[in-house]
């Protein structure tokens, strides 16, 4: 029993001293083989690995860019706010302008009659001064 153990032995170790097994394949790659599994298994972990870490950093990215967005909506919608403030503003502006360009003309309008009432006055027409100064009457507005 013991001789045919050593036998054993022997034929083990003449084995892993050549490079081919008994079928004549390369022994290294058939003695590989549950290594390779094991490296495949530690392979995919890693690349399992670095697919949670790429997806943390992109999910982390995305609430970045997220709250750009929020920033960027809230800036957008005080630039509308102040721009329909200018607005207004500005159409108050042109009804002021519009009103004032009223104003100028009717002070233009009761320049003119005035300085006739004073050329007709300085002339001795004491009637068309009259008609002149009737006429600023009325377009003077009634004051209470």
């Amino acid at each position: 029993m013991l001789e045919i153990k050593r036998d054993r032995q022997q034929e083990i170790s003449r084995e892993c001293e050549s490079p081919l097994n008994r079928n004549g394949k390369n022994k290294s790659r058939a003695l590989s083989w549950p290594l390779n599994k094991n490296l495949r298994k530690s392979k995919k972990r890693k690349g399992t690995g670095k697919i949670k870490a790429s997806m943390k950093r992109l999910k982390s990215e995305m609430e970045k860019i997220g709250e750009q967005q929020k920033r960027i909506k809230k800036g957008q919608m005080e630039i509308r706010e102040k721009f329909e403030e200018i607005e207004f503003e500005c159409n108050q502006l042109i009804k002021e302008i519009l009103l004032i360009s009223q104003q100028a003309v009717l002070n233009q309008q009761r320049l003119n009659l005035m300085f006739k009432i004073v050329k007709a006055q300085e002339d001795k027409n004491f009637s068309g001064a009259d008609k002149l100064t009737l006429r600023l009457h009325l377009v003077l507005p009634h004051s209470s």
